[in-house]
């Protein structure tokens, strides 16, 4: 076999460090040295025919890089090597079924691995056996959901677009008050709601034809007349068509929702979990998970600590402001108001300060958003639809008690005065627009400004003519939630949903919005740099020594890259990596982030604490830049980043954390990290603020600094109160 690139360095790699050494770095190069897509399949048959694979040892082949490794093989479509696959199946079967669980090929039955099982090495494997037979299971489990949804959505193929969403939303207001239950007897919440709607609407995009994008005056008028006014304003007119599609669209939702429940509590922890074992016994899958993992939920309640850590220091903000004297808006919405005002400095305050983003951003096609107007238009927005919407409706619906009349009363009411109150509403863009001029004033702009209310609106404004165009071409950007841009633009109108308006995280949507689905902004590498910034500024301003975007020039140092952080005090060096993302809203997610980033992170910050462990050693004058006296410092290199998924894990050897915890473990400020959220939605007093406490009794110091990090000090009183509700 004639060398590959992959065996030439590997050869290279082993005249200066040991075998398996050289063989995890050559996996390294494959794994995450950049390379172009079109040169990715050229690049795997290279790896895959490479001769040093052959002579691993059985612990190289069951390391994490190799198991990723493997796992991107069976993610192609076809064998390269079967003289190798066989080898592994005969020596590290486990290995082999690893890597097939994060291919998901349990949802594709043409892909090849189904073929391999039927080769004489899998047969003589009773592991694999057993790991196909649990394949069989749950594709089979797939299909059946996948029968439902087809026999449901048969239903609405005749539908518009438009009419398909007027359907929705009758729906939605019919469960307002009396949550449905899904098809596991569960309730139906809305964040099951939001999920499968997104699903569905990217179905129906797909499927309509480009014109049911561009809506007009007749097409509204029809929807709501066929399907809305038959069940809001019975007359002569028969409403059997409508009902029947109201049912019928009760049973598609629930479908979808039982496939999207099966993907993410079933497949996903199949492809993705490791603590999960599978297996069939007396015909039916039974599961055995290893330990208690509680991250999904501990990290959701971080979620909540922050959103209430943000809103404390929006409030103190607000108050010193002397805002919080002066009168909002009119006196029966003043405390909305207010409470719409301080949410959106909340969260203007965490996206500036942990994300990077800057007051003025241009979101394309000629527009530039001001990032707290974009973010009080939403708040705003949420409040007037809870307001004029759905506690209206409660209220009607608590003098009627039955959803139809209720729903009516509040679209007579809105006709009354001039106003949209259907369970769809809609409008011109352009009338929208100026609608929105008054939420836009300010002391930049004192009248208020059309061109800021239309670059609010657009920020917000899913184009669904562009979401479809993003579907068909599989754009891996066009996967969102609705939730993420609730006002549908069709052509010159915009849709909204009153359920969906009134159940908006304006911070979440903003992040994934730009960090997302606007990835390929010119202003994205200056977002990042002011993070960077800002986690050195915190540094600085506890008396650290900070070198910002260093780049050795000691051999390696090309190699190890731009070292964003090195901040130095008594005797202490952090190297930190920052990386910057999104949320993240499933599982399936969650781990491609690990597998695609924090483990090249952990790679990153090694050779980068390497390259400093070198300088100090090397360069005498190094260690006079960050004002120590040792020449043996304590290194620690640290990974920093904008999600909290994976925190306090290590990878290759190096700890995760959060910016936030980082910001406010420097700020020593975690008393005000709270639940504001919980007992306030069923009518109790909000979690209290702690009395002014210290992380750092003896005073602080950089290994103090890194006790609080290291036992995750930051979190520690309120997760012990927490763990009680476990």
């Amino acid at each position: 076999m004639n060398n590959s690139y992959y065996d030439e360095l590997f050869n290279d790699l082993n005249k200066n460090f040991d075998i398996n050494s050289a063989f995890k770095l050559t996996l390294e190069d494959y794994l995450f040295s950049s390379k172009s897509k079109k040169c990715r399949g050229k690049n795997d048959e290279l790896f895959w025919s490479s001769g040093f694979l052959e002579s691993a040892s059985i612990g190289l082949l069951q390391t994490d890089e190799f198991v990723l490794s493997l796992s991107r093989y069976f993610k192609q479509d076809k064998l390269i090597n079967d003289y190798l696959i066989n080898r592994l199946i005969e020596v590290v079967p486990h290995v082999v079924i690893k890597a097939i669980k994060r291919s998901e090929a349990v949802l594709d039955r043409k892909h090849f691995i189904w073929g391999m099982f039927e080769t004489e090495a899998c047969h003589n494997s009773e592991e694999i056996s057993s790991f196909r037979n649990t394949m069989i299971y749950l594709h089979s489990a797939y299909q059946d959901r996948i029968k439902l949804l087809t026999k449901y959505k048969e239903e609405f193929k005749s539908l518009t677009l438009v009419e398909f969403l007027a359907i929705s939303s009758l729906y939605s207001f019919k469960h307002l008050i009396k949550s449905d239950v899904t098809l596991d007897n569960e309730r139906l919440t809305t964040e099951h709601q939001i999920r499968a709607m997104s699903e569905l609407t990217k179905w129906k995009l797909k499927e309509s034809p480009v014109e049911q994008t561009k809506l007009t005056e007749v097409q509204i008028t029809q929807s709501i007349q066929r399907f809305q006014s038959p069940l809001l304003f019975p007359s002569s007119s028969s409403d059997e068509e409508a009902r029947s599609k109201l049912i019928y669209f009760r049973e598609l939702l629930r479908a979808q929702i039982e496939m999207d429940e099966f993907l993410e509590r079933s497949i996903y922890p199949f492809c993705f979990d490791d603590t999960v074992h599978y297996f069939i016994k007396n015909g039916s899958i039974r599961m055995n998970k290893l330990g208690d993992d509680h991250s999904w939920e501990r990290n959701g309640y971080r979620q909540t600590l922050l959103r209430g850590y943000w809103k404390r220091v929006a409030i103190e903000n607000f108050i010193e402001s002397g805002m919080a004297l002066q009168r909002m808006g009119s006196q029966e919405n003043h405390e909305r108001n207010q409470s719409a005002y301080v949410c959106a400095l909340a969260n203007s305050l965490q996206l500036e300060r942990v994300y990077g983003l800057n007051e003025l951003l241009p979101i394309g096609k000629g527009f530039e958003v001001d990032l707290f107007q974009a973010l009080l238009t939403l708040e705003l927005m949420t409040a007037f639809y809870i307001k004029d919407y759905i506690e209206e409706y409660h209220h009607l619906y608590s003098e009627v008690g039955e959803w139809q009349i209720a729903s009516a009363e509040l679209a007579m009411q809105g006709l009354l005065v001039g106003e949209n109150r259907f369970p769809l509403t809609w409008s011109e863009w352009s009338t929208k627009a100026k609608n929105l001029v008054g939420w836009t004033v300010s002391e930049r702009l004192p009248k208020g400004s059309l061109k800021a209310a239309e670059a609010n609106l657009n920020f917000w404004c899913l184009n669904l003519g562009d979401w479809r165009e993003g579907l068909l071409s599989k754009n891996e950007h066009a996967n969102q939630l609705i939730s993420e841009r609730p006002i549908f633009k069709l052509g010159k109108y915009c849709i909204q949903l009153p359920w969906l308006m009134s159940s908006q995280l304006s911070s979440v949507s903003a992040v994934n919005n730009l960090r997302r689905y606007a990835n390929k902004r010119a202003t994205l590498k200056d977002e990042t740099s002011r993070i960077e910034n800002n986690v050195g500024d915190a540094f600085e301003g506890r008396g650290f020594t900070v070198v910002r975007s260093y780049t050795s020039l000691l051999e390696g140092g090309d190699r190890a890259g731009e070292i964003d952080l090195v901040c130095g005090l008594d005797n202490t060096v952090f190297v930190i990596e920052v990386k910057s993302t999104f949320y993240r809203s499933s599982r399936k997610e969650i781990i491609s982030y690990l597998d695609q980033t924090l483990m090249k992170a952990g790679i990153q910050t090694r050779r980068k604490t390497e390259i400093i462990e070198r300088e100090i050693r090397e360069n005498p004058g190094f260690l006079s830049t960050l004002n120590l006296n040792s020449p043996k410092p304590n290194i620690v290199g640290l990974i920093v980043d904008t999600s909290l998924e994976f925190d306090h894990e290590y990878f290759a050897g190096f700890l995760k954390v959060s910016v936030e915890e980082i910001l406010i473990a420097l700020a020593d400020n975690a008393d005000i990290l709270c639940d504001m959220e919980s007992l306030d939605n069923i009518g109790g007093e909000t979690d209290t603020v702690d009395d002014k406490t210290t992380l750092y009794p003896e005073g602080f110091t950089a290994k103090s600094f890194l006790n609080v990090i290291q036992e995750s000090l930051v979190w520690k009183h309120k997760e012990a109160e927490y763990s009680k509700c476990m």
